[in-house]
């Protein structure tokens, strides 16, 4: 947020999808990046320090949360793009054809939250996740409710 940077924007592309490969839970690292977006909306735009003191030096509160909202999706596509060469760049959960028992569909009905079970659903049919990552998810949402205690 201090000192935006194009290098600064892909690693934390990659480092988006980097926790999205290693933990289920990675998925919280979009909400925690759009409320640290919304702060800095919030709190106001902040004057270029290495820009001439101009108008231009400073910008809008409108167009730093239009910046910051196409850093959020493009961080998100490089996310998507470094989850997606963990799998291969493959959709099927299986290579070679063959098939998963039980298949995503019955399998994602056991997630307790019927919303839930539809968006993974949703995420299969327009194939934006690998089928193998979206059980692995599905499989977390079933145990979420189980309490350890």
């Amino acid at each position: 947020m201090k000192k935006p940077s194009v290098p600064r924007f892909l690693l934390l592309g990659l480092a988006a999808g980097c926790t999205l490969a290693t933990k289920h839970s990675g998925v919280l690292v979009f909400p925690v990046l759009a409320t640290l977006a919304l702060v800095g909306v919030i709190r106001g735009p902040r004057p270029n320090a290495e820009a001439p003191m101009t108008a231009a030096a400073h910008i809008t509160r409108g167009k730093q949360a239009r910046q910051l909202a196409a850093t959020l999706v493009g961080v998100g596509l490089i996310a998507g793009c470094a989850l997606w060469s963990f799998y291969g760049f493959r959709f099927a959960a299986r290579a070679h054809g063959q098939s998963m028992n039980p298949p995503l569909a019955e399998y994602a009905q056991q997630v307790t939250s019927p919303a839930e079970a539809k968006a993974i659903l949703a995420l299969a049919r327009w194939q934006v996740l690998p089928e193998a990552y979206l059980y692995g998810l599905a499989g977390v949402r079933m145990i979420a409710h189980l309490s350890v205690w």
